[in-house]
């Protein structure tokens, strides 16, 4: 299922309020305690969304599509989400972290849960996805809920789409993955990563 990934998620966002945290000066949101902050800005905008220029509006499942795709970016980028989040609690909609998918990242994110569908293992029936989105949503608290609740958009939420999709899979891939022969097989996998969680790497 989707559970490695929220888990991923929420670590790498707990890493970054860690440091916020710590580093108030550089950081500049939350005043002190920037969780608690993050969560109260969550739930605002799902209580009132932010209208952008453009007529869209801007919710807690915006931010946190902006906040997975901006995390690979490390460390360096840590200091722009202290600034982008303090924007958004001032409703500012310059806030990098408010800008909903462009059309053109649907052509990645549409194929992509096609993928998913195909290639990994989801519930079986409405009620077994209930309690998976359910439970993903409680064990990542940071990000988990915006998308375990969001349209199927990438890697965290595929699972509601492809339980309800009838169309058989056809192409998955079931081994051998041995490679007898070949020369050593080196796997390279990042910690931190709310992508691809170092554990994927490790199986």
């Amino acid at each position: 299922y989707d559970w490695p990934q929220y888990l991923a998620l929420d670590a790498a966002m707990n890493d970054f309020l860690t440091w916020c945290a710590q580093n108030q000066t550089q950081c500049g949101f939350g005043d002190g305690d920037p969780k608690a902050a993050f969560t109260q800005l969550k739930a605002d905008l799902d209580a009132n969304p932010v209208q952008l220029p453009s007529g869209a509006f801007a919710n807690g499942f915006t931010l946190a599509y902006r906040l997975l795709f901006n995390m690979d970016e490390g460390k360096v980028i840590w200091p722009a989400f202290g600034q982008a989040l303090h924007q958004a609690q001032l409703r500012d909609p310059s806030s990098f972290l408010l800008r909903p998918p462009s059309a053109a990242s649907y052509d990645q994110l549409n194929p992509n849960t096609v993928v998913s569908c195909n290639d990994r293992a989801f519930p079986t029936s409405m009620s077994k996805l209930k309690q998976h989105v359910t439970a993903s949503a409680a064990v990542a608290p940071l990000l988990g809920a915006p998308w375990a609740y969001a349209p199927p958009m990438y890697d965290q939420n595929s699972a509601p789409a492809c339980v309800q999709w009838p169309v058989e899979r056809v192409s998955r891939y079931s081994g051998s993955y041995r490679a007898a022969g070949s020369a050593p097989i080196l796997v390279i996998g990042t910690t931190h990563d709310p992508d691809t969680p170092y554990q994927d790497a490790v199986a």
